[in-house]
Protein backbone atom coordinates (compact mmCIF):
# COMPACT_ATOMS: atom_id res chain seq x y z
CA UNK A 1 0.00 0.00 0.00
CA UNK A 2 1.40 3.42 -0.90
CA UNK A 3 1.23 6.61 1.21
CA UNK A 4 -1.86 7.90 -0.59
CA UNK A 5 -3.79 4.68 0.06
CA UNK A 6 -2.83 4.50 3.73
CA UNK A 7 -3.71 8.16 4.29
CA UNK A 8 -7.14 7.76 2.71
CA UNK A 9 -8.14 4.55 4.46
CA UNK A 10 -10.27 5.30 7.54
CA UNK A 11 -9.43 3.51 10.74
CA UNK A 12 -12.03 1.66 12.78
CA UNK A 13 -11.81 4.42 15.41
CA UNK A 14 -12.66 7.10 12.85
CA UNK A 15 -15.52 5.15 11.30
CA UNK A 16 -16.71 2.38 13.64
CA UNK A 17 -19.08 -0.24 12.30
CA UNK A 18 -22.72 0.34 13.23
CA UNK A 19 -24.12 -1.89 15.95
CA UNK A 20 -26.32 -4.57 14.41
CA UNK A 21 -28.62 -4.53 17.42
CA UNK A 22 -28.78 -0.76 17.89
CA UNK A 23 -31.89 0.38 19.73
CA UNK A 24 -33.31 3.71 20.81
CA UNK A 25 -36.02 4.48 23.35
CA UNK A 26 -38.55 7.21 22.62
CA UNK A 27 -40.41 8.57 25.64
CA UNK A 28 -43.89 9.60 24.62
CA UNK A 29 -45.29 12.95 25.72
CA UNK A 30 -48.78 11.50 25.49
CA UNK A 31 -48.90 7.82 26.53
CA UNK A 32 -50.73 5.31 24.36
CA UNK A 33 -53.66 3.66 26.12
CA UNK A 34 -54.62 0.08 25.31
CA UNK A 35 -57.32 -1.06 27.66
CA UNK A 36 -55.86 -0.87 31.17
CA UNK A 37 -52.30 -0.61 29.85
CA UNK A 38 -50.53 2.69 29.38
CA UNK A 39 -47.50 2.74 27.07
CA UNK A 40 -45.17 5.59 28.01
CA UNK A 41 -42.20 4.71 25.80
CA UNK A 42 -41.30 2.72 22.72
CA UNK A 43 -38.07 0.89 22.05
CA UNK A 44 -37.14 1.00 18.38
CA UNK A 45 -34.46 -1.23 16.91
CA UNK A 46 -32.37 -0.67 13.86
CA UNK A 47 -34.23 -2.02 10.81
CA UNK A 48 -32.73 -5.06 9.14
CA UNK A 49 -33.05 -5.94 5.47
CA UNK A 50 -36.12 -8.08 6.00
CA UNK A 51 -37.88 -5.23 7.81
CA UNK A 52 -37.49 -3.08 4.70
CA UNK A 53 -39.13 -5.52 2.27
CA UNK A 54 -41.84 -3.93 0.16
CA UNK A 55 -40.98 -0.51 1.59
CA UNK A 56 -39.38 2.44 -0.15
CA UNK A 57 -36.17 3.14 1.78
CA UNK A 58 -35.71 6.52 0.12
CA UNK A 59 -39.12 7.62 1.38
CA UNK A 60 -38.24 6.41 4.88
CA UNK A 61 -34.98 8.39 4.88
CA UNK A 62 -36.88 11.45 3.63
CA UNK A 63 -39.27 11.20 6.59
CA UNK A 64 -42.39 10.03 4.75
CA UNK A 65 -44.71 9.20 7.64
CA UNK A 66 -46.84 6.76 5.62
CA UNK A 67 -43.77 4.65 4.83
CA UNK A 68 -42.38 4.94 8.37
CA UNK A 69 -45.78 3.95 9.80
CA UNK A 70 -45.56 0.73 7.73
CA UNK A 71 -42.10 0.04 9.18
CA UNK A 72 -42.84 0.77 12.85
CA UNK A 73 -44.80 -2.40 13.76
CA UNK A 74 -41.78 -4.37 12.52
CA UNK A 75 -39.20 -2.58 14.70
CA UNK A 76 -41.05 -1.31 17.77
CA UNK A 77 -41.47 -2.84 21.19
CA UNK A 78 -44.20 -2.94 22.18
CA UNK A 79 -45.44 -3.20 18.60
CA UNK A 80 -47.18 0.01 17.62
CA UNK A 81 -50.20 -0.22 15.33
CA UNK A 82 -51.81 2.18 12.87
CA UNK A 83 -54.57 3.30 15.23
CA UNK A 84 -51.93 4.20 17.85
CA UNK A 85 -50.07 6.32 15.32
CA UNK A 86 -53.21 7.97 13.98
CA UNK A 87 -54.14 9.18 17.48
CA UNK A 88 -50.60 10.25 18.43
CA UNK A 89 -49.74 13.95 18.75
CA UNK A 90 -47.41 15.39 16.14
CA UNK A 91 -44.54 15.97 18.58
CA UNK A 92 -44.42 12.25 19.42
CA UNK A 93 -44.74 11.26 15.76
CA UNK A 94 -41.86 13.53 14.79
CA UNK A 95 -39.68 12.21 17.62
CA UNK A 96 -40.25 8.69 16.33
CA UNK A 97 -39.67 9.73 12.70
CA UNK A 98 -36.37 11.40 13.64
CA UNK A 99 -35.26 8.33 15.55
CA UNK A 100 -36.03 6.04 12.61
CA UNK A 101 -34.18 8.31 10.18
CA UNK A 102 -31.20 8.26 12.57
CA UNK A 103 -30.88 4.50 12.10
CA UNK A 104 -30.02 5.15 8.44
CA UNK A 105 -27.14 7.54 9.14
CA UNK A 106 -23.64 6.21 8.64
CA UNK A 107 -21.25 6.26 11.61
CA UNK A 108 -19.38 9.14 9.94
CA UNK A 109 -22.61 11.14 9.59
CA UNK A 110 -23.48 10.50 13.25
CA UNK A 111 -20.02 11.65 14.31
CA UNK A 112 -20.35 14.80 12.23
CA UNK A 113 -23.73 15.57 13.84
CA UNK A 114 -22.22 15.09 17.30
CA UNK A 115 -19.36 17.44 16.43
CA UNK A 116 -21.80 20.03 15.09
CA UNK A 117 -23.75 19.80 18.35
CA UNK A 118 -20.57 20.02 20.40
CA UNK A 119 -21.01 16.52 21.89
CA UNK A 120 -17.96 14.83 20.41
Amino acid sequence: MNDKESAAAPTSQENPAPARDETATVTLNWPIKRGDTEITSLTLRQPLGGDLRKLNSAQIVNGDTDEIFKLLPRISNPPIIASDLDAMPGMDVMEIVGTVIGFFLTPAQKLLLQEMQGNA
